[in-house]
């Protein structure tokens, strides 16, 4: 992908302090915490902070064996802008995103 992207291990219980960037989880799961969010395989976190200017902040815990790789925001943007078919996925993933907590505040509320 790029030059700046950190790949990395974590042991289960392990921690990455987020600060910035996206992760994806490459393989094994975990949470996205103070969010709470669970996290697998394929699963991205902070691009959408990244595109808007924003920055995610927290920290992700590994459930059991866990390789990541992490992004810098200065990079994905360059990135993303040479490459149409990564913005394609991206779209995909932040439209399922969006729909699964539709679904689940539409629930909330019947």
């Amino acid at each position: 992908l790029s030059p700046d992207v950190r790949e990395g291990t974590l042991a289960p219980g392990g921690t990455l302090a987020l600060d910035g960037g996206v992760l994806l989880v490459i393989e094994g799961t975990g949470q996205l915490l103070p969010q709470g969010l669970a996290l697998g395989p394929g699963d991205v976190v902070g691009a959408l902070e990244s595109l808007a200017g924003e920055t995610l902040t927290g920290r992700f815990e590994a459930s059991g064996d866990v390789l990541y790789a992490h992004m810098p925001t200065a990079s994905l943007r360059a990135h993303l802008e040479n490459h149409p078919a990564l913005v394609r996925g991206l779209l995909r993933r932040l439209g399922g995103r969006l729909r699964h907590i539709n679904r689940k505040i539409s629930g909330a509320r019947a």
